[in-house]
Formats: structure tokens, sequence, C-alpha cells
């Protein structure tokens, strides 16, 4: 079964990125649909058990722990390499539910023509603030929801988008990498106003979060530690991008009425 049913000339690539976490990695990958390319950098220890891995076309291997921005950078590149023009970025504490999901968000990015987008319900944030949340319908039944903040778990990028923005900012390391990235598709009208983050409707059915407190995330939270780097970090993206503003719902409105895409579309809250 081949979901590239939009244009089948689009090679969909996923790069899924991976440190110390053997058994959600393994859960993450058997929950994967087709796609053309696949690719896992892992960050951390060697694999111990490769049997099951004989679905992935190419597997980096770091030498140390270079952190999740120049993991996700390393698996753009070679996406890109391969000609891919539709790319998943898939964190190992994600676990697909639906084998529709990359069928939705490439319908999603191309009837609107917003050219990057983030799942939404990976950890806590977005679930407890909903009250900041629109979500608009397409007249060919395709939905956008858009959210307060920004998560990086599972992303969606065309390759245009990627070729005109560039890779993650490496320097972020393992903080605000994606949030950063995400400005930088906004300054160049690829994404949706800052506080108005696009996820498909219901992302939630198609994706399932193996971790949502994050109580096993490799940065240790509730700590001296983390705190300090969360903070450091978020000085850093400060300081490049100024200190972010929510936008207002007009701005949200205006940017979708300035797209190109000329597919009508309604609020539905």
């Amino acid at each position: 079964m081949t979901l590239n049913i939009i244009n089948p000339k689009n090679k969909i690539g996923v790069g899924i990125i991976t440190y110390n976490r053997e058994d959600l990695f393994y859960e993450c990958l058997k929950s994967l649909p087709f796609a053309d390319e696949i690719v896992v950098v892992n960050d951390g220890k060697e694999f111990k058990n490769t049997k099951n891995l004989s679905n992935i076309n190419h597997i980096i291997q770091h030498d140390k722990n270079y952190g999740v921005a120049k993991s996700k950078n390393d698996a753009l590149k070679y996406l890109l390499k391969q000609g891919c023009e539709n790319i998943f970025l898939c964190e190992d504490d994600v676990k697909i539910i639906n084998e529709n999901v990359f069928e939705e968000y490439i319908k999603a990015s191309e009837t609107s023509g917003i050219q990057h987008l983030n799942y939404a319900y990976h950890g806590p944030t977005n679930k407890n603030n909903i009250s900041h949340y629109q979500e608009i319908k397409y007249e060919k039944g395709v939905g956008l929801s858009f959210h307060r903040y920004p998560i990086g778990a599972f992303t969606f990028y065309t390759r245009t988008a990627i070729e005109k923005v560039g890779l993650l900012d490496e320097r972020f390391h393992n903080f605000h990498d994606h949030v950063d990235h995400t400005a930088r598709f906004i300054k160049a009208k690829l994404h949706p106003p800052y506080g108005w983050f696009a996820d498909i409707v219901s992302s939630d059915k198609f994706i399932s979060d193996q971790d949502p407190e994050l109580s096993r995330s490799t940065n240790k939270r509730n700590t001296l530690n983390y705190s300090l780097k969360y903070y450091y970090y978020y000085l850093k993206y400060i300081l490049k991008n100024g200190n972010p503003k929510v936008a207002e719902f007009t701005e949200l409105h205006s940017y979708l009425i300035n797209l190109k895409s000329k597919n009508k579309y309604n609020f539905v809250k």
C-alpha cells in the first residue's frame, strides 16, 4: 500500500531521531506506514537488537551525543539528498496509530499552502491550553488546527521550505531548536504567525504520545541542571529572535487570506 497518492512522483521521507530509548524507538519504527525513504539517526549507544531494522534505508550512528538539532539536520540532509519532497521528522517517543498520517499532513499542506506543520499533542503543554485554539475547514474536507505552543516531536516540511529556510541552528543543541526553526519559517511566510502553530485537525487520532508526561525525557526535568540549560538556551533564542509575542487572531486571519491557496476555508472554533 502506497500512501503517496497526491503526487506519486513526490517522494516521502521520514527521519527518526533516537537517543538511548531503544524500546520506545522500536515501537515508533514498527508503527510507521510506508515511506519511500526511512533514515534513523542514533545519537546514543549502538542498538543492542538489530533484527527489526530491515525496513530502514539508512542508519546514521553518532560517535557521541551531538544533540537533537544536529541529529535532525543529519536526517534532513540525507532525505534531501535522496530527493524527498515531503519530509517528516519523528522523535522516538511518538507512535503512529493511523496509517494515513502522511497523506493527511501532505493534503493539509497542499490545500492550505502552509509548508511546515508540527504535531501539537506531544507532552502536556497544548493539551492543557485548549482556550487558545482555532480550527478551520476547507471545502475539500481538509482541516487545520492552530495551537499556542510549537512542539518538535513530529514535524512536516516541504522540500521547498527547507531549501528556502535552511536547516536547524545546531547552537541550540537540545533546547528551543525546533522553536527557532519554526520562527524562521514564520519569517519566510511559510507558516502562520507566532502563537498560531499549525497542525492537522485531530492529530491525536493519527499519532500517539508514548511518554505523555515526559517522564522518560532524556532531558531530566525538575532538576537544577535542566533549568539552567533551559533558560540559557531560551536567552540565546531571545537574543537571536527577540522576545516572542503571540500574534493577534486578526494576524492569523490575514496570513491565511494572503496565502496563494485558492481553496476557501471557514473558521470552525
